[in-house]
């Protein structure tokens, strides 16, 4: 029996309308994967589930073509433009054929089950990457658990003729998977999730082994990641119009290096920056909007208050200790980005573009360009005299995340961690953060003062963003802990109701001198150390012919 006489010995007692214009592809009502039956009185969802009653594909070609793949039977149709491949085991018969009708695309002849192909007609706004080797035991599980959790609706197996059948249904679709063991079908399914909903696909990273110490455990990497996007999640829930991002950055508090108690203390988005020209004298506008920066600088944000909260005798993560403040020891800080920063780190990550790649110098100093990322591809682009992240990122490990406003009161703040949501190289990003520096007179500080080379460690989360579709985007978010979500206007540099952003100049003027009249005593000897160290910074890239950082900028 081939299979199309399979297929109408299963349908030939059900009446269709096969009319697309009364038997839609999707429910006009509710946009829910389906078809209409008969007169249009009875909608199905996922149209090539048996549910208990025989259905119909719509719209299907039948080929002639046969495949065999380990031992399996399989039947090509067309469906939408797309090849498929039906399995039939000619040992099932009777009843055990009155099941999912389980189909498979071109791609390895990955099983891909019922109507999961609907969500493919609309294309995802991110494609992920899952690593090759894992610390997990079931990483497929893990994968789909870290993408897709909240949307989990059923999830259970049941044993037939000595077989095990799982399911899993996500956003409205149900994964079936045959298997010899519960363990071993679970991962199979979720596999098949994952590359109907997230444009899966496998992808190994490869550490040097010098670099290995420098290596963050994978578990607490996909833990930073959580929380972030879960606190932008909770901030956007009254704001959806402005959650499309393309970069997402935020900075995790911990005790020590425990995420059981961890806070989300900073969130950013945005990727745009501004000419010189449209810079003001009074600091009112943000020059630079990427992601990274915004959330650092709502991190300054945090601190100030920290420091009030600490001389209110209030909770606070400062203390004083004699004549200083000092942070508590336990406190750690970690940054997550969900792609890797413009400029050395992103330059050399990138695919393709092989001839600039060649032609251009690791560890060169890098400027972005006007509204918008570091692009290889755009090389006439015009440039604005603002440093890429990568270089901002391997100051701040230098000089610490307070800025010299703050080196008055406290040390240097340095990050523990970053995590990248993103595939990268590792041996790119270790030298753009820090590595180029490694060889340089700053890799000896070890002042009094706290300044030191930082040398935080570092990996991607466990399920990696390969391609995000969102459209740039006009409005970015800025968040500190203690204040609400500001909307910023990425096409003016103020809110959205245009006034000045609290993580602008002008508004950290107006926070340093609140923190200056209780701290009357203080001398500027923190400045004016926090000046000389980043001299040496500058001296130490131009020595290493790496460039001239842009002073003007500071």
């Amino acid at each position: 029996m081939n299979f199309l006489q399979r297929v109408q010995g299963l349908f030939q007692s059900t009446n269709y309308n096969m009319d697309p214009a009364q038997n839609p592809y999707f429910d006009p009502y509710n946009n829910t994967p389906g078809y209409y039956q008969g007169n249009g009185d009875t909608f199905h969802e996922n149209p090539l589930q048996w549910n208990g009653q025989p259905q119909m594909i719509p719209n299907y070609q039948l080929s002639d073509t046969n495949e065999n793949y380990h031992n399996v039977s399989f039947d090509q149709f067309q469906f939408l433009g797309e090849n498929y491949y039906t399995s039939f085991d000619e040992n099932d018969q009777g009843s055990n054929n009155k099941r999912a009708l389980e189909y498979y695309d071109d791609d390895d002849i990955n099983f891909v089950p019922n109507a999961a192909k609907r969500q493919r007609l609309s294309e995802p706004s991110i494609q992920y990457a899952m690593k090759k080797s894992s610390d997990y035991a079931n990483p497929m599980r893990k994968a789909l658990d870290l993408l897709f959790e909240s949307e989990i609706t059923a999830d259970g197996w049941e044993k037939i003729d000595n077989r095990i059948k799982y399911h899993i249904s996500i956003r409205g679709v149900t994964y079936y998977q045959w298997g010899s063991s519960v363990e071993i079908t679970k991962e199979s399914a979720a596999e098949t999730a994952l590359k109907s909903l997230a444009g899966f696909k496998l992808q190994q990273i490869s550490w040097p082994p010098q670099l290995l110490p420098f290596r963050l455990e994978q578990p607490f990497a996909d833990s930073i990641e959580i929380l972030v996007k879960s606190k932008f999640n909770e901030l956007m829930r009254n704001n959806v119009q402005y959650k499309a991002h393309k970069v997402l950055s935020g900075i995790v508090m911990t005790n020590g290096m425990s995420v059981n108690d961890a806070t989300v203390v900073a969130v950013g988005t945005g990727t745009k920056c501004f000419a010189d020209k449209l810079k003001d004298k009074n600091g009112r506008v943000l020059h630079d909007m990427h992601a990274e920066v915004l959330v650092r600088r709502s991190f300054v944000c945090f601190l100030y208050r920290e420091l009030l909260s600490m001389l209110e005798m209030k909770p606070s993560i400062f203390v004083m200790s004699g004549k200083e403040i000092q942070l508590k020891a336990e406190v750690k800080f970690h940054l997550y980005v969900n792609t890797i920063p413009c400029g050395d780190a992103r330059v050399f990550s990138l695919k393709g573009c092989a001839q600039l790649k060649k032609m251009a110098r690791q560890g060169t100093l890098r400027t972005k360009k006007i509204g918008g990322t570091d692009n290889l591809s755009e090389t006439n682009a015009q440039r604005i005299k603002s440093m890429s992240c990568s270089d901002k990122m391997a100051r701040w490990n230098i000089l610490g995340l307070q800025g010299a406003a703050l080196s008055k009161y406290i040390k240097p703040i340095y990050l523990e961690s970053i995590v990248l949501g993103s595939s990268y190289v590792p041996f790119h990003l270790h030298r753009a953060m820090f590595g180029r520096l490694e060889k340089s007179p700053v890799a000896n500080l070890n002042s009094t003062d706290g300044y030191r080379l930082n040398t935080p460690k570092f990996e991607s989360t466990f399920v990696m963003e390969i391609s995000n579709f969102a459209s740039c985007e006009d409005y970015g978010v800025c968040w500190s802990m203690g204040r609400g979500a500001e909307i910023i206007d990425l096409n003016t540099g103020l809110k959205k109701n245009g006034k000045a952003s609290q993580v602008s100049r002008s508004a950290f003027r107006y926070m340093f001198h609140d923190i200056d009249e209780k701290l009357t005593h203080w001398s500027a000897e923190g400045i004016e150390k926090y000046n000389e160290v980043k001299k040496m910074f500058y001296d130490a890239l131009k020595a290493q012919n790496f460039g001239a950082w842009d002073t003007k900028l500071n």
